[in-house]
């Protein structure tokens, strides 16, 4: 009889836990989670030359666009398989002016942010200024901060509203690539888009 009154009881208490676990699992809020990929190989440029700035050479640019290979595809993906990865934009050495690549870079992301945005209109976003290696820490991080301001502009005068955007530099400090080599020092001249936790 009291065994009978125990498991009655045991009955009632997993079929409590189950719908307390059903309704906080449909209470949760939804999140548009970002997680990172592996970055893909570029090819250097030739060693012991600075690429031209895209702003003041229009000429040269077209040539040097068509010896750099397409931009990598480095950032975050979205956890919804049916968007497109986040791109990171990418600088010339010493400079933050935006070359065509970023520009194609973060004229795909103002897209995807929209995107994101539609569905999580709380999403903040942080725009990260890196820099290779090479010269002071003092210097990369105002270089940093020159470069994610950039990308900022820019995406706000594509529709993306100033107040989803923050920037942060973190100069050299956080390199996506160790080796001493232009193709590694290109990966780390970048402007990258991340959540703002």
């Amino acid at each position: 009889m009291v065994f009978q009154r125990d498991a009655r009881s045991m009955k009632g208490i997993s079929g409590l836990l189950a719908a307390q676990i059903i309704f906080l699992a449909a209470c949760r809020p939804h999140h548009v989670a970002l997680t990172p990929i592996a970055p893909p190989t570029i090819q250097a440029e030739s060693a012991g030359t600075s690429p031209p700035s895209m702003e003041n050479n229009s000429a040269k640019t077209e040539s040097t666009d068509a010896k750099r290979s397409s931009p990598p595809e480095v950032g975050y993906t979205p956890v919804r398989e049916s968007m497109r990865p986040v791109l990171d934009a990418y600088f010339d050495l010493d400079r933050h002016e935006l070359r065509a690549d970023a520009r194609q870079a973060l004229s795909s992301d103002a897209e995807l942010l929209e995107q994101i945005r539609s569905q999580d209109t709380a999403i903040q976003i942080i725009i990260e200024g890196h820099c290779d290696e090479r010269g002071s820490a003092e210097y990369n991080l105002a270089l940093g901060a020159m470069r994610a301001d950039a990308a900022k502009q820019f995406l706000q005068s594509l529709g993306v509203p100033a107040e989803l955007l923050r920037t942060i530099s973190y100069g050299k400090e956080r390199p996506q690539c160790t080796l001493q080599t232009e193709e590694c020092w290109q990966k780390n001249r970048r402007a990258h888009l991340a959540p703002d936790k």
